[in-house]
């Protein structure tokens, strides 16, 4: 189980489809075969429940999400739920950051860098490392994106959503970063 704790979120972005609910399983099933697809080395995942602290968690407050890492970047790692709400779908993102021993000691034995920043996760990267950390994160989002337009179109050509619009995705988008 995981605890997804607020300051552990570096970005996050939320999504509503009207009228998808109950299409939670399916878009995830989407999402892991646009990643497979994609085939970056490294980059796996897995389902594992999540909950907002311990307690909670063993309480049975938690929720399933699809956890997607990368061996490169060790420290961040993207959790993908859906969930009903109502007759509607919410899909949400969370790219958490959890230090580990072997970047913190980086960290801390770097030279010439400002002491506030030193110890900043993902201050110790180079340009290659972030440009690896970018790529897994921007796989990630277009997958997920990918099988959000492959929902929709489906669920666009059932005879019962007529009137469904065309730009709800778009709508009902939340985001509080790029990443």
């Amino acid at each position: 189980m995981i605890t997804l704790r607020a300051e552990s979120i570096a970005d996050e972005s939320h999504q509503l489809l009207p009228g998808c609910g109950g299409e939670g399983v399916g878009l995830l099933a989407s999402l892991q075969r646009q990643l497979a697809r994609a085939a970056v080395p490294g980059v796996h995942w897995h389902e594992e429940s999540v909950a907002t602290g311990c307690l909670r968690g063993f309480l049975g407050d938690r929720r399933d999400f699809l956890v997607v890492c990368s061996s490169r970047s060790p420290e961040h790692r993207v959790l993908i739920g859906c969930r009903e709400h109502g007759s509607d779908l919410a899909i949400s993102r969370y790219l958490v950051v959890s230090p580990c021993l072997r970047r913190d000691l980086r960290r801390a034995l770097r030279i010439g860098v400002d002491r506030s920043s030193r110890f900043d996760i993902g201050s110790e990267l180079d340009p290659f490392e972030m440009q690896d950390l970018l790529a897994f994160l921007s796989v990630v989002r277009q997958a997920l994106e990918a099988a959000v337009r492959g929902l929709l179109a489906a669920h666009r050509d059932k005879p019962d959503d007529a009137g469904f619009p065309d730009d709800a995705a778009d709508a009902y988008a939340v985001s509080d970063g790029e990443a």
